[in-house]
């Protein structure tokens, strides 16, 4: 082999490693973006069980046969923020399914859906822990109602 003959196939197999090296750098971000994927898909599950849970406590609540009759724009008030629980709950399952989505067809980076997804996830936790608020609340004056019914 010549000088130039050696320069080439050392330019060549450089080339191929450069390549490879590109290849491996990308793979190694999808593997990463989709961790993250799934980690964010994770925490919107969770979410979205707590969410269940906790409308399925207040129904119990609400529903009892000894609760004392509520006020109309108390309960009114609690039925639009379960309502709005449930619209930001189906917003999380479409955003949850449109990553999944990106992942699937394109290995690039989902950086915005991610940052929105969990803006909704904060989002839920707040709406469930100010409904929890409101309905103990509710509860609260409830009983004082019964009671100053009663005595």
């Amino acid at each position: 082999m010549t000088g130039p003959e050696t320069f080439e196939f050392a330019a060549a197999i450089a080339g191929v490693c450069i390549g490879l090296a590109a290849a491996l750098i990308l793979a190694v971000l999808g593997i990463v973006g989709a961790w993250r994927l799934f980690q964010r898909a994770d925490e919107v599950q969770q979410a979205a069980i707590r969410a269940s849970v906790t409308m399925e406590e207040m129904a119990r609540r609400l529903e009892t046969p000894s609760a004392p009759v509520a006020d109309g724009r108390q309960l009114a008030e609690v039925q639009l923020r379960i309502e709005s629980m449930l619209q930001e709950q189906r917003q999380l399952q479409e955003m949850a399914r449109g990553l999944l989505d990106t992942v699937a067809l394109e290995s690039g980076d989902a950086s915005l859906e991610v940052v929105e997804l969990d803006a909704t996830v904060t989002r839920l936790d707040t709406t469930v822990g100010q409904m929890a608020t409101s309905l103990a609340n509710l509860i609260l004056l409830l009983e004082r109602q019964q009671k100053q019914q009663r005595g």
